[in-house]
């Protein structure tokens, strides 16, 4: 009898292991890791396979082996991002623009808030970026942009 609880033991406790195989690769980031807020709004992937952050303190980068901060001009929350090709939209307060590589090859921010026309500066968060066709729509709590051919409506 005490050999066949043994037994059953032994096979029991080989069961109850946990595989690995299937388990995905996760690693927790701290605030102190990316050196920006706590509060993360949204996430993007671009075409490499880089990650971006909506955040309190702006865009936040995170190629797979280090973070960057990205600051929007009036240093706004940022609340939405979404990546087309090599392009990272993102919307704030009071602020629409996009990530986009320079000539040099270095992503540099570029504002849009000098399209939208003077009565319709004050649009609140802009909470979601959406693509449709080669048009980018910005919904904010007060007004929907449409940006295309470099002109906001």
């Amino acid at each position: 009898m005490l050999i066949a609880l043994i037994a059953v033991s032994a096979i029991g406790s080989t069961f109850g292991q946990i595989k690995n195989i299937g388990i995905p690769f996760i690693v927790n980031h701290t605030r102190e890791s990316y050196s920006a807020s706590t509060q993360n709004w949204s996430m993007t992937q671009n075409d490499k396979g880089f990650l971006y952050f909506g955040n309190n303190d702006g865009i936040l980068e995170y190629d797979g082996r280090g973070w960057r901060v990205f600051h929007l001009p009036n240093n706004s929350v940022v609340r939405s991002v979404m990546s087309i090709g090599d392009t990272i939209y993102a919307g704030g307060f009071e602020e629409i623009g996009f990530l986009a590589p320079s000539s040099g090859g270095d992503l540099v921010y570029q504002s849009l808030n000098h399209l939208i026309p003077e009565e319709y500066k004050n649009f609140d968060e802009v909470w979601r970026i959406y693509q449709t066709g080669n048009t980018i729509i910005f919904q904010s709590f007060l007004y929907i942009f449409s940006y295309s051919n470099g002109a906001i409506q």
